[in-house]
Formats: structure tokens, C-alpha cells, sequence
């Protein structure tokens, strides 16, 4: 019993940074990107 849970909770981690990663990598761009607009428009 206290192999699956370990693996378990392992897994929830592994899969927590994964969401985490997927977010910083989406939200970075969008950030330059607004950047980028900002100084075209000034």
C-alpha cells in the first residue's frame, strides 16, 4: 500500500509542474508581445 501512494503523490507533483511550466511559457510571450505593442505605439 505504501508504494501507490507514493507514486501517487509523485505523479501530482510531476503533473503540478508541468501545469505550471505550461503557464509560465503561454503567459511570457503574451507579456513581450504587449511590450513590444506598447513601444510600436509610442
Amino acid at each position: 500500500m505504501r508504494r501507490p501512494l507514493h507514486i501517487s503523490r509523485r505523479h501530482r507533483l510531476v503533473r503540478r509542474g508541468t501545469i505550471f511550466r505550461l503557464l509560465r511559457r503561454w503567459r511570457i510571450p503574451r507579456v513581450i508581445r504587449h511590450v513590444a505593442k506598447l513601444l510600436f505605439l509610442y
